[in-house]
């Protein structure tokens, strides 16, 4: 019996460490050979700058329900910059129901770089369903994001932590 049960064992860790390579896969979905590209030193200041990269975070939907996302600032000028949003699945609720959203992604270009009164920069993104405001902080690698809406119970501000 003590066999049987070291054998299991074995064969179930076997089976999890095989799994976490998949575990840790990028849950939000980004195109193949998306390319950052280092902003011009030269014109664009640097505080605009370290926007430069990929950013991670999620939002959440009511209170069991979590959909993980990022914003890849793949370039950045003085005034505009290309924005590319990634969500990942956003999965029905088990007891309650409700929608099932597949991962994504889409690309926004011309989205305006605006200096703020306390020195940090806004990058406003729109699209037809929402508007997603990325607002810098002190901190380097943190940024708030605003969510704004239809279908939403008020605006959603979370904080996204860059990518190293």
């Amino acid at each position: 019996m003590r066999k049987i049960s070291l054998s299991l064992a074995v064969i179930l860790c076997v089976i999890l460490c095989a799994a976490v390579p998949l575990l840790a896969a990028d849950p939000t979905p980004f195109p193949e050979g998306l390319k950052i590209v280092p902003p011009d030193k030269q014109v664009v200041p640097e505080k605009v700058a370290e926007f430069s990269g990929i950013w991670e975070g999620h939002w959440t939907y009511l209170p069991v329900r979590m959909q993980l996302a990022a914003f890849a600032i793949e370039k950045i000028g003085k005034e505009r910059a290309l924005v590319l949003y990634s969500w990942g699945p956003l999965e029905s609720d088990p007891v309650r129901g409700g929608i099932t959203k597949s991962p994504g992604w889409k690309r926004f270009p011309g989205c305006p770089v605006e200096k703020t009164a306390d020195g940090n920069y806004v990058i406003t993104v729109k699209s037809k369903d929402s508007t997603y405001i990325l607002r810098q902080t002190d901190k380097k690698d943190t940024i708030m994001v605003t969510q704004k809406g239809p279908g939403m119970r008020g605006d959603q501000t979370n904080p996204f932590t860059k990518r190293k």
